[in-house]
């Protein structure tokens, strides 16, 4: 399966661009005051989404092979200009992160938040599926709503948010989890 999300990579990258080109979709969206969602930030954009963005860090959903040094600023980079990084790698179309990864990222935020004031960009390649899968994930843990709220809240901030009936129940698991059954 590797192979063929390898070979997928190129040309949903080139879509990604072309629609953030013809603005029918932003490269990234703010959620909330801390975490911005978005596609994979290229070296050529990071500074200025740094800058504008008070990215203080970035946590990655994306596999190994897709964070290439050639179009993806390595961690040494990325904390010469004051941004921290986490990689969660996730398989492309049909992983969920892990309750692991999930607990790893939650504590990224928090501490990026609480120590350095800034905010977290949260991207896979489209910023659509594994990145958002962990955005719902922090909004659940956050401000303890309800998936199919996160979901739309998600939604209305980033229309391109995919998350279909496996994550849904995923999420909801988690909500449990998270949140208590009383809740529920």
């Amino acid at each position: 399966m590797s192979a063929i999300r390898k070979a997928f990579f190129f040309p949903t990258i080139f879509y990604n661009v072309v629609m953030d080109t013809v603005r029918s979709r932003n490269w990234f969206n703010r959620i909330d005051k801390h975490v911005v969602l978005g596609a994979m930030p290229f070296r050529s954009g990071l500074e200025s989404l740094v800058s504008s963005e008070n990215i203080k860090g970035i946590i990655s959903m994306n596999e190994e092979f897709e964070l290439n040094p050639r179009w993806y600023a390595t961690k040494e980079e990325l904390k010469k200009i004051g941004v921290e990084f986490l990689n969660l790698p996730v398989d492309d179309y049909v992983g969920l992160p892990t309750s692991e990864q999930i607990a790893s990222g939650l504590h990224f935020i928090e501490h990026i938040i609480q120590d350095r004031q800034g905010s977290v960009y949260i991207h896979c390649k489209a910023g659509r599926s594994r990145s958002a899968y962990l955005a719902a994930a922090y909004l659940i843990a956050r401000e303890e709503k309800k998936v199919e709220e996160v979901v739309a809240q998600l939604k209305s901030k980033r229309p391109q948010v995919w998350i279909g009936a496996r994550e849904v129940r995923s999420l909801e698991d988690y909500y449990t989890k998270a949140i208590g059954k009383g809740k529920s």
